[in-house]
């Protein structure tokens, strides 16, 4: 994932007041990760590794291979994700 890109996409969230939080997308990846990092469940993909080093523009996810491939896929022209 692109961090620099991701910092300046612009997204909302929800407290735990229910009150709207604006924040960018970097930091709602970092969210999901933490969550995602204490999940361990047969039916999710396990994250094994988060590369992230700070000199670098790059954000690598290790997960587990899923052996019947890609649940969706970008659909340019509808510019959205299509489960496949």
């Amino acid at each position: 994932m692109h961090k620099t890109l991701l910092k300046k996409q612009r997204c909302a969230t929800y407290d735990e007041d229910n009150n709207m939080v604006m924040m960018n997308n970097l930091e709602k990846v970092y969210k999901e990760v933490e969550i995602w990092r204490i999940l361990c469940n047969e039916n999710l993909v396990r994250l094994y590794e988060v590369i992230n080093d700070p000199s670098h523009e790059w954000l690598y996810l290790v997960i587990e291979n899923c052996e019947f491939g890609d649940l969706m896929s970008w659909g340019r022209a509808e510019g959205h994700y299509i489960p496949n």
